[in-house]
């Protein structure tokens, strides 16, 4: 009997075992998970911050509901430390009990998803910053947000907006970031304006071309952003940052796993890394795109 190990239990991951169990039965598939949760929509984190929904709504499978109904067992609470090829090994630990745990594999799936790219700047350690890109992210924020009168929210990307959005609605005043001259800027301009208008509408706090210098605070906790603009510093209860993400790789660290010219994995055609029976998948690993011709 053939065993697959995958390494993240979301999209990419989960997809992966699902399809490998459903064209061969006989696998022995088992999904390793460092969080509590699987299969979840992050999409939805920034309305489980505005209280629109709860975080049971966001769950579409625990991993007892994906062993009963996949025959896939979900090993949650479980922190991989090292990928060895050569041994086709996989080393973990509990990250609840500590305990080491051992894993074989005949073919691996590295579908580690992303990490948040945090800016060099002072302060990005003072308590209440956070970037989100979890549920449990989500699930840690709203403790100290329920507190929170001003946040700050350090990048106006798709998340940046969708955060704004909600936290205004739920009543928090918002003061929104950017130092690119507009918000969003994956659309022109002229769209951008609108984008804009509509956030102001709104009540939310709109700077462009505001580079930020330095996250400041007291006593450890945050009070305030300094960005390169005449504001001076912009009171801020609780800061989030939007600014950007990276291939999560740290696990082909001390392997031979190839990374390509973007940062993430390189695979081929069936997403297969330079090590035979090892591949990778999802926000982790690079694709071919078809219009430039290149990862």
């Amino acid at each position: 009997m053939e065993n697959i190990v995958v390494i993240g239990g979301n999209a990419a991951g989960l997809t992966a075992a699902s399809r490998a169990k459903r064209i061969d039965p006989r696998l022995h598939v088992i999904v390793l998970e460092r969080l509590p949760q699987i299969a979840y929509s992050t999409c939805g984190l920034p309305y489980l911050l505005a209280k629109l929904v709860t975080a049971d709504q966001l769950i579409s499978y625990t991993p007892e509901k994906f062993e009963q109904e996949r025959g896939i067992k979900v090993f949650n609470f479980v922190q991989v430390n090292a990928i060895v090829p050569g041994r086709k090994r996989v080393e973990a630990i509990r990250v609840d009990t500590g305990e080491k745990m051992e894993f074989g594999f005949d073919r691996l799936l590295l579908a580690a998803g992303v990490k948040p790219r945090i800016p060099s700047i002072p302060g990005t350690g003072l308590k209440n910053v956070f970037s989100v890109l979890s549920l449990q992210d989500a699930l840690r924020i709203q403790g100290p947000l329920a507190s929170a009168s001003n946040v700050a929210i350090v990048g106006a990307g798709y998340a940046g907006l969708e955060y704004a959005e909600s936290l205004r609605a739920s009543g928090k005043a918002v003061v929104l970031l950017e130092r690119e001259p507009h918000v969003l800027s994956s659309v022109d301009p002229d769209m951008a304006q609108i984008i804009e208008f509509e956030l102001r509408r709104f009540g939310v706090q709109v700077f462009t071309s505001a580079n930020v210098l330095a996250l400041v605070g007291q006593d450890g906790l945050v009070n305030g952003v300094k960005a390169a603009t005449s504001l001076g510093i912009i009171p801020a209860d609780l800061v989030l940052l939007d600014t950007g993400v990276e291939p999560n790789v740290d696990l082909t660290r001390d392997t031979n796993i190839r990374i390509g010219a973007t940062g993430g994995v390189a695979v081929d055609e069936h997403l297969e890394t330079n090590i035979p029976g090892v591949y990778a998948a999802g926000n982790c690993a690079e694709t071919f795109c078809m219009i430039r011709r290149r990862p």
